[in-house]
């Protein structure tokens, strides 16, 4: 005898799974059912939680020990404020890791724009790295590709 398959849509607010997120984006979501005249049945799922975006752009051109700007952006995607940002940009042969504090609570929704100039220090291919921590939201990177162009050679005045 084949049972029909019944099906049930579990909708989860944030405020349900809030204080159960684990560190790897992950809900573990167990049902325990007891069929009439059968043996119980137990489902077990991990609901892995998407991870918004982090934009990350250095527009122009970087020549090394040139100031150039990286623009990061981000918007807060939760129904909650978020406090206690920061974001942590790194690059090897473009900056050491710097920390920039955000010195307010972001708003749900509210979009967060930070712009950050350093100088290349190395020549070649680069990635920018930047990762952006809370209180209630961890672990959200972004990373851009930079190409650091040489000084070009300079022009010897004539006297």
């Amino acid at each position: 005898m084949v049972c029909p398959v019944h099906r049930e849509v579990l909708r989860l607010r944030y405020a349900d799974y809030a204080a159960r997120v684990s560190e790897h984006h992950l809900i573990r979501v167990e049902a325990f059912l007891t069929p009439t005249g059968r043996r119980p049945v137990m489902a077990v799922a991990n609901i892995s939680l998407s991870t918004p975006e982090l934009l990350v752009q250095v527009p122009g051109k970087a020549v090394v020990w040139e100031s150039v700007s990286a623009h990061i952006s981000f918007a807060n995607p939760l129904p909650v404020p978020l406090r206690g940002g920061v974001f942590t940009v790194e690059g090897a042969g473009l900056l050491p890791a710097t920390q920039v504090q955000v010195k307010d609570s972001v708003a749900p929704g509210q979009k967060l724009s930070v712009t950050l100039p350093f100088s290349p220090m190395r020549t070649g291919v680069r990635r920018l790295l930047v990762d952006f921590d809370s209180d209630r939201l961890k672990d959200v990177k972004g990373v851009t590709t930079v190409v650091v162009h040489k000084q070009p050679p300079q022009m010897a005045s004539r006297d």
